[in-house]
């Protein structure tokens, strides 16, 4: 590996991005399945320990719900798998009819190495 791909190396303990996209296929669904998140996610967020931010957005037009979430760490994104509520929740989506996909984002370094190949506090532009 050349650059900055190099450099980068996941560190979990540097704050933790998961992403979760829920594609719910027709506008009703998506309303409804909108209502539940909302309602859901007010009763799981109260107890997760290191949650730094949480943003939903939905596009109606694509009838998709983006779910964006920041831990502190690795660790803290696993209480999501022993909350009840959650749990729960995960099972119903699927019966629901709406396909969910996700991804986690580890952070991999200084921003100036991941964006422009520069060292940390090097000057990025001259």
């Amino acid at each position: 590996m050349a650059g900055a791909a190099s450099r980068c190396t996941p560190d979990p303990d540097g704050g933790v991005v998961v992403v979760t996209r829920f594609d719910c296929g027709g506008l009703w669904r998506l309303l409804a399945f909108r209502i539940a998140h909302a309602w859901i996610s007010a009763r799981i967020t109260p107890r997760l320990e290191g949650l730094v931010f949480i943003a939903t957005r939905t596009d109606v037009a694509a009838r998709r719900v983006l779910s964006v979430t920041l831990f502190r760490n690795l660790d803290q994104v696993y209480q999501m798998g022993t909350i009840p509520a959650h749990i729960k929740a995960a099972r119903v989506t699927r019966r629901f009819g709406v396909r969910t996909r996700g991804a986690i984002f580890a952070n991999v370094g200084d921003w100036r190495t991941v964006l422009f190949d520069a060292m940390a506090g090097e000057p990025v532009i001259d």
